[in-house]
C-alpha cells in the first residue's frame, strides 16, 4: 500500500541553530526545518509545497540544493505575507537502492532569514497501520515501514576512525566515553579498550602499531593484534592530525592557537623536533597532513585560514626540508591516492600531485587534472580506495567539510579508480523514530574490507533529530 502524496504542505518552523551561511556571507543566520518529511509516492509524483516564515515577511529566496531527482519551479522568487509556493515533479532517479525508496533534502536560502530545510522521501512508500487493518486512514496516521539495514549502535562521540585492510580490523575513537572500539570484520569479535585520556585522532603505521594522540600533549603506541600499549610520549602540543613516516618518524600537525610548527617524533628514541618553515605564513595549526604512498612527501591542506591551499613538504631526508611548495588553491580537503600520483579535493576534482619545488611558496597555477568525479552532493566527507576492486568509495553530502555540524544527509557512491565512471550508488538507511519521523544519516567514515566486497559507513542522526546515537552501517558489495 502507497502513502499519497500531501500535495499542499503547510509547515510549521522551529529553529534548529546557526551553521555555515557562506551565500549570506557568513551571516549568524538560522536554520528552519519542517517537523514531518515531504512523503511523495511514485504513484502521484507531482504536487505543490507551500513555505511559511514567522513574521508574514517579504524576503527573496532561492533553491540552494534539491534532490537531482526533483524539479521545482520557481527555482527563485519572493515570498508574499511570509508564503510561497513550489511546484514540484519527481522523475524515476537513475541509481537504484535497496528499498525502492529514495532520500534527499530540498534547502531554500531566503535572504537575511536564513536556511528553509524539507526531508524529502520519495518511492514506493509501503504502509501499515495496525487501527485500520491497512486501510488509509483520512487522519493520514500511516507509520511507514524503514529497512534500517546491517547495522551496530555502538555508545560514544566519533572522534576518529582507521581501518587496518590486512587484517581487516576497524577502529574508531570516541569520546564520553573515551574509548576505542576494535571490529574485527572477519570473525566477528569486538573489543573495548578504556582511555584515561580524550582521543583525538588515529593513524596506523605498516608494522601493524596504532597510534592514538589526544586532546592533550600526548601521543601512545599500541599493538594493533592485541591492542596492547606500547609506549606513551609526552609532547609539546596537542596532535591534530598525524602521518607515519620511514625510520619511525611520526609527523604531528599541532591543534593548539597560533602554533605554526610542525613536530617530527622519533618513536624509537622518543625525540621530539619543533619544525618551522617557509614560507612562514603558510603553514597553520590543525593543518590537515597526509603521508604521499611510496613518495617521501607529506601533502597538506588548512582548516584554519581560505583559501586553504595545498602544502607540499619533502621527508627524504627524516626532517622536512626548510622550504615548502605552497599553492593558493582552495581545495578544503585532500585524499592521496594509493598509486602515490594523484589527489582528490572536497569537489571531486581529481588532480595529479605536482613535484616538490622549494621555489613554489605562492602559485596560483593551479595543477595538472587528471579528470573529475560526478558527486551525487555538494562535497566529499570521506573517501576509501579498494585496490582489489580498484575503486574509489566516496561519502558526499552538502555539509561543509571539516564541519562538525553534521546537518546535511549522506550518500555513497563507487567510481572506477581508474576511469572515475560511476559503478554504483548506497544510500544509508533511514531510522524510524516514530509513526511521524524517518530520521536520515551523516556518514562521517567509510571503509572497503580488503577484498571488496564488504563496505562499512559509520554515520551518525542528522543534526535536526537532536539524537547523539552513532552506529555503522555494513553494505554487502559482492552483486
Amino acid at each position: 500500500m502507497k502513502t499519497l502524496a500531501k500535495l499542499i504542505l503547510g509547515i510549521l518552523l522551529f529553529t534548529l541553530g546557526a551553521c555555515s551561511n557562506d551565500f549570506l556571507q557568513e551571516e549568524d543566520l538560522p536554520v528552519f526545518s519542517n517537523e514531518m518529511p515531504l512523503f511523495i509516492s511514485d504513484s502521484l509524483p507531482s504536487g505543490t509545497i507551500t513555505l511559511n516564515i514567522p513574521e508574514g515577511a517579504n524576503h527573496t529566496f532561492f533553491l540552494r540544493s534539491q534532490p537531482k531527482w526533483m524539479q521545482l519551479d520557481p527555482v527563485e522568487g519572493k515570498f508574499t505575507n511570509g508564503t510561497t509556493t513550489l511546484n514540484y515533479s519527481v522523475s524515476y532517479p537513475d541509481y537504484f537502492t535497496a528499498t525502492g525508496i529514495y532520500e534527499a533534502e530540498l534547502i531554500v536560502a531566503i535572504k537575511e532569514v536564513g536556511y528553509y530545510r524539507i526531508q524529502v522521501v520519495y518511492g514506493n512508500i509501503e504502509t501499515e497501520n495496525p487501527d485500520t487493518g491497512g486501510e488509509d486512514p483520512d487522519d493520514g496516521g500511516e507509520t511507514p515501514v524503514v529497512d534500517e539495514g546491517v547495522t551496530t549502535y555502538f555508545q560514544g562521540t566519533v572522534v576518529d576512525a582507521a581501518y587496518d585492510k590486512a587484517s581487516d580490523r576497524m577502529i574508531i575513537a570516541t569520546k564520553n566515553p573515551d574509548q576505542l572500539l576494535i571490529y574485527d570484520m572477519r570473525t566477528g569479535a569486538e573489543s573495548v579498550v578504556a582511555m584515561d585520556r580524550v582521543p583525538n585522532c588515529l593513524e596506523l603505521t605498516e608494522d601493524n602499531k596504532l597510534l592514538v594522540g589526544y586532546t592533550t600533549a600526548f601521543l601512545s603506541a599500541f599493538q594493533l593484534d592485541n591492542m596492547e600499549l606500547l609506549q606513551t610520549y609526552a609532547l609539546n602540543c596537542i596532535p591534530f592530525d598525524l602521518a607515519i613516516g620511514e625510520n619511525n618518524l611520526c609527523y604531528i600537525s599541532p591543534g593548539g592557537e597560533n602554533d605554526r610548527n610542525m613536530r617530527i617524533l622519533n618513536l624509537e628514541t622518543e625525540e621530539l623536533i619543533s619544525k618551522g618553515f617557509k614560507p612562514f605564513h603558510s603553514f597553520y595549526e590543525k593543518t590537515i597532513i597526509k603521508r604521499v604512498k611510496g613518495e617521501p612527501r607529506l601533502l597538506a591542506t588548512r582548516t584554519q585560514v581560505s583559501p586553504s591551499g595545498v602544502l607540499l613538504f619533502d621527508i627524504s631526508q627524516g626532517i622536512p626540508k626548510d622550504s615548502m611548495s605552497y599553492w593558493h588553491e582552495s581545495v578544503v580537503g585532500i585524499w592521496p591516492t594509493n598509486d602515490g600520483k594523484r589527489f582528490i579535493d572536497s569537489r571531486g576534482n581529481v588532480f595529479f600531485i605536482p613535484a616538490y619545488d622549494p621555489e613554489v611558496n605562492n602559485s596560483i597555477d593551479g595543477f595538472n587534472q587528471y579528470g573529475t568525479i560526478e558527486l551525487g552532493n555538494s562535497n566529499v566527507t570521506h573517501i576509501d580506495e579498494n585496490d582489489v576492486s580498484k575503486s574509489f568509495f566516496i561519502a558526499t553530502s552538502d555539509n561543509w567539510p571539516n564541519s562538525t555540524s553534521y546537518y546535511s544527509p549522506s550518500m555513497i557512491q563507487e567510481f572506477s579508480s581508474d576511469g572515475l565512471s560511476l559503478r554504483r550508488t548506497l544510500e544509508p538507511s533511514k531510522k524510524l523514530l516514530d509513526s511521524q519521523r524517518i530520521a536520515q544519516h551523516f556518514v562521517r567514515f567509510i571503509f572497503s574490507n580488503q577484498s571488496g566486497d564488504k563496505l562499512f559507513a559509520i554515520r551518525c542522526l542528522t543534526e535536526e533529530w537532536n539524537n547523539t546515537q552513532w552506529s555503522f552501517e555494513e553494505f554487502d558489495l559482492s552483486n
